[in-house]
This record gives structure tokens, C-alpha cells and sequence, in this order.
């Protein structure tokens, strides 16, 4: 399933899920629109593995990081705002998607100069 960022109430740094979404998860930008680096704050109620993948506007991916199994609770994912050739990814819309064992959820994030 794919809990679009639509779908949680947000207040601040933190994601309230909805009833009958994504349950356990929550995922929000710490700060959207951003400058430099994005930092998202994933909060799980089990361990699971978990992937930040974030693309832009037209489907390329820029990066996939892997982080492993997490333990249950919060966590902070980040990418640097570069692509996979390590060059800046620029300004503009791009899309952070994290999978947590078989599920995604996925923001929309604006990078800002």
C-alpha cells in the first residue's frame, strides 16, 4: 500500500496517520520547503527495514539509501541533495519515498536554493 502525504495530518515534524492508512507509520519532512540537505522524520511501532529512494519531477531516481532494519520508534532520514554521480540535484519538486518492509509512503518535498 502507498499512503500519499494527502492522506496524514501533519503538525510540524511529526505525521499523524488516519485511521485505516498506513497505520503504524508516520512519515513528515522536518522542514518542506528545504535548503541543502532533507531530513524526514519516520516513526515505526516494529522493526522493519526501511529505504529512503527520492526522485524527481520526472521519475529519475536521484538516490536510494538503504538503512537497514530499524528498531521500532523514531528515526531521522536524510538525503545530502545529490544524485547518484554525486552532483547537486538543484533546486526544484521531487518526491521522497521510504519503504518499510512492503509498504511506501511517499511526501512530495520542494529543495529550494
Amino acid at each position: 500500500p502507498v499512503a500519499m502525504a494527502s492522506q496524514s495530518a501533519q503538525f510540524g515534524p511529526v505525521g499523524v496517520p488516519l485511521p485505516g492508512l498506513a497505520g503504524e507509520l508516520t512519515l513528515a519532512a522536518e522542514r518542506n520547503p528545504f535548503t541543502g540537505a532533507l531530513a524526514l522524520a519516520l516513526t515505526l511501532v516494529d522493526p522493519a527495514p526501511v529505504t529512503l529512494a527520492v526522485y524527481d519531477v520526472h521519475g529519475r531516481a536521484m538516490a536510494r539509501i538503504p538503512y537497514g532494519r530499524l528498531p521500532a520508534g523514531t528515526h531521522r532520514l536524510a538525503w545530502d541533495g545529490r544524485d547518484g554521480s554525486f552532483r547537486d540535484a538543484g533546486a526544484g519538486v521531487f518526491w521522497a519515498e521510504v519503504e518499510v518492509g512492503d509498504r511506501r509512503l511517499v511526501r512530495r518535498v520542494v529543495r529550494l536554493r
